[in-house]
């Protein structure tokens, strides 16, 4: 049996791997827009960041937020049940 802080925990842990795509977007997109480079996925200009160019690691982050199609409702999901169970074993006591 799970203890009330462990459910939390997990919860938490899995409500921030249900969002983690969707900052990877956000991330790539304030860091393309600073650099005044265009980064999307059927073209790309160069982005050069301290004498690096960092288009391909942009493009990765930038099309990574379609897994958010899938971690949103799964971990999303999962992070609720924990949640759920966090309340259940909480108000037990």
């Amino acid at each position: 049996m799970l203890k009330p802080k462990r459910c939390l925990a997990l919860s938490v842990i899995f409500a921030l791997i249900a969002i983690a795509p969707i900052f990877s977007v956000l991330l790539a997109h304030i860091l393309s827009n600073s650099l005044t480079c265009v980064i999307n996925e059927r073209g790309d200009t160069p982005c050069i960041l301290f004498n690096y160019d960092i288009t391909m690691i942009l493009v990765s982050f930038y099309v990574s937020g379609w897994a958010a199609l899938l971690t949103l409702p799964i971990a999303g999901g999962i992070s609720g049940w924990f949640y759920l169970r966090y309340l259940k074993l909480s108000l037990v006591r």
